[in-house]
């Protein structure tokens, strides 16, 4: 989520595991939506800002451990680079410690996942026109 406030563009990111990692919000896909739907969905219950969908900057794939299902699980992310519409970051749920606006400058380099840093990097290219 872009953010931009002045001659300055930030990016929402969300706290997690005590505010140990940074990472983009994101979740699992309710019957009836589509992934964007889901983006702006996702974004709105974990930061408590409301956005709209301007680019989408495609897919990355993983396997993380599940504690709870003590097995090692595939997840598949489709991202979209979204513009901030209304909200506040005081609003965020209970599935994250907090949300953290990065100056886009700075955001690739405190990021806590490689896939997110990449996806983030494309939506540098796109806001560059490339």
């Amino acid at each position: 989520m872009l953010i931009p406030v002045g001659r300055q563009t930030f990016v929402g990111m969300i706290e997690v595991n005590d505010g140990q990692v940074l990472a983009l919000p994101k979740g699992h896909i309710e019957p009836g939506e589509t992934s964007d739907m889901t983006a702006v969905r996702e974004v709105w219950e974990e930061t408590g800002m409301r956005t709209r969908v301007r680019a989408d900057l495609g897919t990355i794939q993983y396997w993380f451990y599940s504690r709870r299902q003590h097995a090692r699980i595939s997840k598949r992310v489709d991202f979209f680079l979204l513009d901030y519409r209304s909200g506040s970051p005081r609003n965020f749920n209970d599935e994250v410690d907090g949300v953290r606006f990065v100056p886009l400058s700075k955001a690739r380099g405190v990021l806590s996942y490689d896939g997110e840093r990449d996806v983030l990097g494309r939506a540098e290219a796109y806001l560059r026109g490339g």
